[in-house]
């Protein structure tokens, strides 16, 4: 950091307060290091307990962005708005030490959550962010936690098993429920929430190679027979074709206005 050479992070810290005219946190006074051009110093960055509050964070940033050993920031209980999270986001998407951010019991919505999801996307060297208690939208949610498991995946040390071998190795588990849901809600849906706009087939592929696992539709399993079976016993069926195969085949009547119906 050439702008702050001789100073510490406990320095840095000390000036953005009066600059930006901010009461400086008693806590982090003692607790920042003292040592100059020491910027690795500060591991975890903890102020659940600290309140700092909207326009005490603003000096703190400076310290997260200075701070190139940081691993894990808690924010939390501290009456975040969503322009005190975007900006936190802005600072972070490329910090490459940060892990973890709790930002749990914070009165932030859709408006933080679209920016934390960015970020999630962004930097891939963050693995966990905490939202507990908060008002972003469960979809919203899904997609945070559906990207952070990617971010895991990548930062998981590699085997001496070769790509290859990997491949080649057959899948020894199924696909978890809770990981299709996840990666289906990640999925655009501009009409209708089970309605996607991209296939999803593609999508449940790139999973299953990734997590190295099959999928497995409980209600037509692979054995043919046993599809045959089911059909018969739950609904008198004895056969069937797609939908694709059939030609002249419609799922509505042409004399059904479609914007009547309702899809529930």
């Amino acid at each position: 950091m050439v702008e702050y050479v001789g100073m510490s992070v406990n320095d840095i810290y000390q000036m953005k307060c009066d600059e930006l005219g901010c009461k400086k946190n008693s806590l982090l006074v003692k607790e920042l290091c003292t040592v100059p051009d020491k910027f690795d110093s500060v591991k975890v960055l903890d102020l659940s307990k600290n309140f700092v509050g909207p326009k005490g964070l603003l000096p703190v940033l400076e310290v997260v962005r200075v701070s190139s050993g940081l691993k894990h920031i808690s924010l939390r209980d501290n009456q975040l708005t969503n322009q005190c999270v975007i900006n936190l986001m802005d600072v972070v998407q490329t910090h490459k030490g940060l892990r973890s951010i709790d930002l749990s019991n914070n009165p932030i919505t859709i408006g933080a959550g679209k920016a934390i999801l960015e970020v999630a996307k962004t930097n891939d060297q963050i693995e966990e962010i905490y939202l507990d208690k908060t008002a972003v939208k469960d979809i919203l949610l899904r997609a945070i936690d559906t990207q952070l498991g990617k971010n895991k995946m990548k930062m998981k040390p590699q085997t001496e098993a070769t790509s290859e071998q990997v491949a080649d190795a057959a899948p020894t588990n199924d696909l978890s429920t809770s990981s299709i849901n996840n990666l289906l809600a990640s999925l655009p849906s501009t009409i209708h929430e089970i309605l996607f706009d991209t296939n999803p087939i593609e999508h449940i592929q790139a999973l299953c190679k990734e997590k190295h696992a099959t999928f497995t539709d409980p209600q037509f399993p692979p054995d043919w027979k046993s599809i045959q079976k089911a059909a018969l016993r739950d609904y008198p069926v004895h056969g069937w074709v797609r939908l694709k195969e059939c030609p002249k085949a419609r799922v509505f009547p042409d004399t059904v206005n479609l914007s009547n119906i309702e899809l529930g």
